[in-house]
């Protein structure tokens, strides 16, 4: 009889064999166990030893695995030029999943991809049966891309691929590849293999790379063959779900509840559970499959702070250098070895070896009522011990955290007094007695009526808005910013404009822009801190320090206005809201705590300028914390009504 299998595809090389073992593990101790696993590995050097490890797994469970070098797969993708792909973290090996749709064996007619930092914890064989020959594809939609599209999938809006996204993006939503599970056979009648790398030919820089291709000839193209699975299959452990999801397709109430019970976990972000313990939500779930697979003996970043001994008579717990030993109560039915007729018997006085003997159970009766009253404390001692436990793992993340967002800090510090000397040194006090507008990219730029005779600085989308020639462009978000837009940006007033472009922390490299960009311009670079760290800060000596973040480039920009001294400074589409940006999109992140830094801008400036004078033009989120002035028919007003003259 042929063998029915369920298929899974993952992808990885010799770094992620770890992570693989245990996604396989997790689908293995879950699956039904009538049912057979068939695992594909899409590798470029896993060696016999790699997969020998992974085999150990047929002791306990019936599966089979081929592992296949995609190093014999490279001439699928022979007319693609790799010398054009410019994000320098996608190399051709990313692509490399697309092929599960070409060279699967003929008789795979469905097939699960598993991203290899995924924990299933879920029976995967119902999701596989109720996949008909007449649908594509089960996905799970990218709930913070959703909520965030203008943002995080602005590309999208910008190739005509994804026209149907555009028009109606709750019809035609866009889906996570992390996990995704697809009828091979209706793709091949399809020729979706054909079209993927055709969109691949046409945009080989795509942001987010064979994702957008997925979803640009999966998701665009065959929407009616697809069915969405609710987000607990594909819950991301670094995502704040406390965050409002109100337009992200699924119902809100459903995210929260997919977050509170996941059936896979997605450890997508930058801190995976085997690197460090600093992943946000679901640490220990990963590390409990761990202990499940062959690597069980791999040491738990955690275990170095508190280890728990036990045995039948002592649990043990070992609390940095202190050790804590409870002594187990024996079991009721276990009879005590020592007994007072052991030691009276050669009494030959029976009234004597009475007496004795009562002697010793009015002893042994006080002491058991005193064991009584310390047993009912032991459950007390025990839970407060478990207590510190937790307190002492919670402080260890805590201080691992303080010392990397210290370490970050002092390295930032050794690159901005090695790099700002050069470029910011020349600007002091350069704007004395001149009025400086600082441009953000808030909704109410719309409303802005140009300032005479002032230096321009913008931010971001600022160099689109061209009412205004900037002096000054400021640059340091590759998520803010799509690939087109960041060349635009070095192109922009050559010669005029002095532009600057951010560098983020390591742990933030994904947002940082690539050197591609600005490599042969004469743009400057600058250092930024790290948002969300207690190191951030306006500084006084840009020459050396650092400049802020707090969740917004305009305080880069601010800090180095105010190292310029100018006399007034205006503050242009500094929202401080969640309405967005000019340039139509519909929302704003982290507003919150930007309005914290522009708190933390108020103290600084006050503290060390306090003769540079600070206006909100149109404020919304600012208003009432500097002086307020609103254009209306084509002059400025203040809060009285009264003109404001310049």
């Amino acid at each position: 009889m042929e063998k029915k299998y369920i298929n899974f595809v993952l992808t990885g090389d010799k770094n992620y064999i770890i992570p693989i073992t245990v996604a396989i593990t997790s689908i293995l101790i879950n699956m039904d166990k009538s049912r057979i696993c068939r695992f594909f590995l899409f590798t470029t050097d896993f060696n016999e030893s790699d997969i020998n490890i992974i085999q150990k797994l047929k002791k306990k469970y019936n599966f089979e695995l081929i592992n296949i070098d995609m190093n014999n797969y490279k001439d699928f993708f022979d007319k693609m030029d790799i010398s054009t792909f410019k994000n320098q973290y996608i190399s051709l090996a990313t692509y490399y999943r697309l092929l599960m749709f070409k060279i699967l064996p003929e008789d795979v007619d469905k097939c699960f991809y598993i991203d290899s930092d995924m924990i299933i914890d879920t029976d995967l064989s119902t999701v596989y049966d109720n996949l008909t020959e007449e649908k594509l594809a089960y996905v799970v939609v990218e709930i913070l891309a959703m909520q965030h599209r203008r943002t995080i999938l602005s590309h999208c809006y910008e190739i005509e691929d994804f026209k149907n996204f555009q028009n109606d993006a709750l019809k035609y939503p866009y889906f996570n590849a992390g996990f995704f599970f697809v009828n091979i056979k209706l793709a091949n009648k399809l020729n979706i293999f054909e079209k993927m790398l055709d969109f691949l030919n046409r945009f080989p820089n795509s942001t987010y790379a064979d994702q957008d291709i997925l979803n640009a000839v999966i998701g665009q193209k065959y929407s009616e063959l697809i069915n969405y699975l609710e987000p607990s299959y594909n819950i991301f452990c670094d995502i704040d779900y406390e965050q409002p999801f109100n337009d992200a397709l699924y119902n809100e109430e459903i995210i929260k509840a997919s977050f509170k019970n996941p059936k896979v976990y997605h450890y997508a972000g930058a801190n995976k559970p085997w690197i460090n313990t600093k992943v946000a939500n679901y640490y220990d779930i990963w590390w409990k499959y761990l202990k499940l697979s062959p690597y069980r003996k791999m040491k738990n970043p955690k275990e170095k702070i508190i280890r728990i001994i036990e045995n039948d008579r002592y649990k043990i717990y070992k609390i940095l250098f202190i050790k804590i030993t409870f002594k187990k109560k024996p079991r009721k039915n276990k009879p005590q070895k020592s007994d007072i007729d052991t030691i009276v018997w050669w009494i030959p006085f029976k009234n004597l070896r009475n007496a004795i003997r009562n002697i010793y159970y009015e002893y042994k009766n006080n002491l058991n009522q005193s064991n009584s009253r310390i047993d009912n404390l032991y459950p007390f001692i025990e839970n407060g011990y478990l207590d510190i436990h937790k307190r002492f793992d919670d402080l260890y993340t805590s201080v691992e955290n303080r010392l990397s967002d210290f370490y970050n800090s002092v390295k930032n510090m050794i690159l901005s007094s090695s790099i700002h000397p050069k470029i910011f040194t020349k600007y002091l006090n350069v704007n004395k007695n001149k009025d400086v507008v600082l441009i953000a990219t808030g909704p109410t730029l719309n409303n802005y009526i140009p300032i005479r005779n002032c230096v321009n600085v913008g931010v971001n989308h600022a160099f689109k808005y061209n009412k205004v020639d900037l002096d000054y462009l400021f640059i340091q978000d590759n998520k803010a910013l799509t690939y087109n837009e960041l060349k635009d940006s070095v192109n922009y007033g050559i010669s005029k404009c002095i532009k600057f472009y951010g560098i983020i922390s390591d742990r933030e490299i994904e947002r940082t822009i690539p050197k591609k960009i600005y490599k042969n311009s004469d743009c400057n670079i600058y250092i930024v801190e790290r948002a969300w760290t207690p190191f951030e800060t306006f500084n006084y000596n840009i020459s050396i320090l650092p400049l802020p973040s707090f969740g917004s480039i305009a305080f880069a920009a601010l800090n180095f206005i105010a190292w310029t001294h100018p006399k007034r400074i205006f503050l242009v589409g500094c929202d401080c809201s969640a309405g967005g940006h000019f340039v139509d999109n519909k929302d704003t992140s982290h507003y919150g705590y930007m309005l914290h830094g522009w708190n933390q801008a108020k103290l600084f400036l006050s503290y060390h300028y306090p003769d540079i004078e600070i206006i909100s033009i149109n404020p919304i989120g600012l208003k009432g914390m500097f002086k307020d002035i609103y254009s209306r028919e084509g002059k400025y007003f203040d809060d009285d009504g009264k003109e404001f003259i310049f």
